[in-house]
């Protein structure tokens, strides 16, 4: 099996990624709300829930 072959966690996505665990920090400790993420498979233009 080649090294290339596994999947990349490109820039862009390490950049969303971190984003949304800040707003989930922010969210959950200081609102005490929920906040859920929406998946990118399922992502229509609605990035998070929060309750």
């Amino acid at each position: 099996m080649s090294e290339n072959s596994f999947p990349k966690y490109v820039s862009n996505r390490k950049t969303g990624d971190k984003g949304v665990s800040f707003v989930k920090s922010i969210i959950e400790t200081d609102f005490d709300w929920l906040f859920r993420p929406v998946h990118l498979e399922d992502d229509f233009e609605l990035d998070s829930n929060i309750f």
